[in-house]
């Protein structure tokens, strides 16, 4: 990995993602999207939403895929394992360069990084984030992804709610509209923007809230 990446990545700061496009860059910013991020409905739909309108390419694996929809059957037993093989058959139908396909082989000089993480379980991660060129890795458990480890990568962890608060802040001149969107989508029942701005809040997002709280008009 070049010095070059990895200074870039270290000029852009801990907290926030600015949408490459908004900075003048020729694409947006790849993110791997850790599969506690997915397991959250909310979040997942959300981010899907900033995704379609251009404001990243979410990544993830055949493994991440398994693991979120395990990890809801888990959680709601009650769940068909049908129904969320049709969501996750959903998501890589909208957004066919997201699905890192295959079985991704751990690169040889790539080990020695790997050897150091908190779970050797979530070395999968990493490897997709390397293969698949991405900026980022996007989870709750960021200690599980130290940046003693990813920084010589030129890869770094970031927040759900850091990500989505970059959008907003610093994207495209309407970057409040995936928001609009997926409030727009969630229809049964219909759902307010006080009880959006909720839903953020009981979804670990408080930046996110905080800034829905502000934007109540215009979600």
């Amino acid at each position: 990995m070049s010095r070059s990446r990895t200074k870039r990545q270290a000029e852009r700061g801990r907290g926030t993602i600015h949408p490459s496009h908004a900075l003048g860059h020729p694409r947006p910013p790849r993110v791997v999207v850790d599969a506690c991020v997915l397991h959250a409905v909310f979040i997942r739909d959300l981010l899907m939403h900033f995704a379609c309108m251009g404001f990243m390419t979410p990544l993830w694996t055949a493994r991440i895929e398994e693991e979120w929809t395990e990890s809801v059957r888990r959680r709601h037993p009650s769940i068909d394992r049908s129904r969320l093989q049709a969501v996750a058959h959903h998501m890589r139908s909208i957004l066919p360069a997201s699905y890192l396909s295959g079985i991704l082989e751990t690169p040889a000089w790539l080990r020695p990084h790997l050897q150091g993480l908190p779970d050797p379980e979530d070395a999968h991660v990493v490897v997709a984030a390397i293969i698949g060129g991405a900026d980022s890795i996007c989870t709750f458990d960021r200690r599980g992804f130290p940046p003693r480890l990813l920084g010589p990568l030129g890869v770094r962890t970031i927040s759900p709610d850091d990500l989505i608060v970059g959008f907003i802040q610093h994207g495209k001149t309407d970057s409040i509209a995936p928001v609009r969107g997926h409030r727009a989508a969630l229809r049964s029942p219909p759902v307010s923007a006080a009880d959006y701005t909720g839903m953020a809040s009981a979804n670990r997002l408080p930046r996110t809230t905080a800034i829905l709280h502000r934007m109540q008009a215009h979600i």
